[in-house]
């Protein structure tokens, strides 16, 4: 069981008698607030013998107040008979230990506040249940106690039941006991959102919830239709923040829940606590790129958000993914059957590693007739001569590496660094986002000795993935020429790139001399532009003894790494 603890600075004042009151409480005239705050938490819950009253004193003030007798008169300098703390917190008899953290320094300067901060903080111990008494002492005590309150919190697992001030110069006869708790629990609330807000974690904001509106709910006067509607949002919230985390594409798309969480929002005129409100004004606010009806751009802006909050892996998965239900959509297939969505993968499969069709792998089960494979190849060649796909072949593909580097925590040749998956995440984002709203258009320069008229169908097709293709012959290369002859050509051909991609999204396939196709690599990887060599089977004919034909078939493309 978890002990109350209690905590109270005492200083060195002449106090005079006050009667102090607090909800229904009233106290007899006290010297001490924390005779009358200790009757007050024992109303409410009373004192253990597991508890423990911690009063905090300097030399002056266990003089002056803590012992019996130790006020001065100012015209006799005699004592004043009058009892101190100690005597009348013995007197009150309650089972709860009483000790001291004596000898404390003034606070004069940054070593003696922390030398007091490192004294409080020793005393405290794992889950305690703290109640701060802040009337008396130095000004800068209260900051003090709520920054040890808030490190305990997080170091120790504490929470703080109660902050109290006894106001003693109120102008009426009864004293208010203060209730300063609401300003702990806003410093609470505003750390859970702004965690929120920088990261994406909902869980302070769902622990708080669970704690302090739970304690609201449980009372018929604080149950306020405000208080339901923000435990309703932050529950909800924490739904949302799930389907990302956990990559849940349907519902992402979908947004039942998100549509639920806006409902509430509007409901949640107010948070109970009125300097909350514009906190979670902001919270609202970080979902303005989400619609909360059903659409696939749902799932790009939850990719961008799960980016933006250091969920990378998350992010790959569902850019990967919702290119395949944007695919689905504009094909009018069911994006949420498996067996539909496989029609996209395999269109993307086939493009990408230039399949022929007689080698086509159509993921049906045994029982499927000859008119469901007949159906399933038409799809797959009509989805691949759509645009939209098209556009999309080159993301696909470089979202394909990307997804296995995290699928195989990099254990495998060339793994990417840190920096380079989510400068690649990025920029896969972006690209698709510009495609899908109508931004970019795909293109393949083809800087090679082989123009694009003279290939093959085999190879026009699968070049076809790249968008348009525009010929850039690549120039005779002088065999004299230095390494500085090269540089300069290099440099020439990476502006005539750059001037042909302009605002398309361009791929480069990139073949001819050695020592040239190696410089322009590096300088076009470097600028971002992706860079792919064709492969091809050689064959030999012999046609007669002595004679031969040598034929190259082209088979794929391949990207530079």
């Amino acid at each position: 069981m978890a002990r109350k603890v209690f905590i109270s600075f005492l200083g060195k004042s002449n106090y005079k008698p006050c009667v102090y009151s607090r909800e229904g409480y009233k106290s007899k005239p006290l010297r001490f607030i924390q005779e009358a705050t200790l009757e007050y938490i024992n109303t409410k819950t009373p004192w253990t013998k597991n508890d423990v009253a911690y009063i905090l004193l300097t030399e002056d003030a266990e003089k002056a107040n803590w012992i019996d007798n130790g006020q001065i008169d100012r015209n006799t300098q005699k004592s004043i008979e009058e009892e101190g703390l100690k005597t009348r917190i013995n007197q009150l008899q309650y089972p709860l230990e009483i000790r001291t953290i004596d000898k404390l320094p003034i606070g004069n300067n940054e070593k003696e506040i922390w030398t007091i901060f490192e004294k409080l903080f020793a005393v405290i111990n794992k889950e305690d249940e703290l109640y701060f008494d802040l009337t008396h002492g130095f000004r800068y005590l209260p900051m003090l106690v709520l920054v040890c309150g808030n490190y305990s919190k997080f170091l120790r697992k504490v929470s703080i039941k109660s902050i109290t001030y006894g106001n003693f110069e109120f102008p009426e006869k009864d004293k208010p006991i203060v209730d300063l708790l609401p300003l702990s629990k806003l410093q609470d609330w505003t750390y859970a959102a702004g965690q929120y807000l920088d990261s994406g974690n909902v869980d302070g904001l769902v622990k708080l919830s669970n704690n302090d509106l739970r304690q609201k709910l449980s009372n018929e006067e604080t149950r306020t239709d405000n208080v339901k509607n923000l435990n309703s949002f932050v529950k909800t919230l924490k739904q949302v923040i799930e389907e990302r985390q956990t990559c849940r594409g349907i519902s992402i798309v979908k947004s039942d829940n998100f549509k639920k969480m806006k409902q509430l929002s509007k409901l949640m005129i107010s948070t109970e606590i009125e300097p909350l409100n514009p906190i979670f004004d902001k919270i609202k606010e970080s979902f303005s790129d989400f619609d909360d009806k059903e659409n696939v751009m749902n799932g790009f802006s939850a990719a961008k958000w799960c980016l933006d909050n250091g969920l990378y892996q998350q992010s790959a998965t569902i850019l990967h993914e919702n290119i395949v239900t944007a695919i689905c959509q504009k094909m009018e297939f069911d994006w949420t059957k498996e067996s539909e969505r496989n029609i996209v993968n395999i269109a993307f499969k086939v493009t990408i590693d230039s399949i022929p069709e007689n080698k086509w792998n159509l993921k049906l089960n045994d029982n499927a007739t000859t008119e469901d494979k007949c159906k399933r190849i038409t799809d797959i060649k009509t989805t691949i001569k759509n645009p939209l796909f098209l556009a999309l072949v080159s993301d696909f593909r470089a979202m394909n590496n990307l997804r296995n580097d995290f699928n195989h925590s990099g254990m495998r040749n060339n793994p990417m660094s840190p920096q380079s998956l989510k400068e690649k995440i990025k920029k896969r984002i972006d690209s698709v986002l510009d495609i899908i709203n109508g931004v970019k258009i795909n293109m393949l320069i083809n800087l090679s000795n082989h123009p694009s008229q003279n290939w093959n169908e085999a190879q026009k097709a699968a070049a076809a993935q790249f968008g348009e293709t525009v010929d850039l012959p690549f120039p005779a290369v002088d065999a004299n020429g230095d390494e500085s002859y090269i540089a300069a050509l290099a440099d020439e051909y990476v502006e005539k790139v750059k001037q042909m991609a302009q605002d398309k999204q361009a791929t480069v396939h990139l073949m001819g001399e050695m020592t040239l196709t190696n410089a322009l690599l590096k300088r076009l990887q470097a600028i971002g532009f992706i860079c792919v060599a064709s492969t091809s089977e050689r064959k030999v004919v012999e046609y007669k003894p002595g004679h031969k034909d040598v034929i190259f078939n082209f088979v794929r493309f391949r990207q530079y790494e």
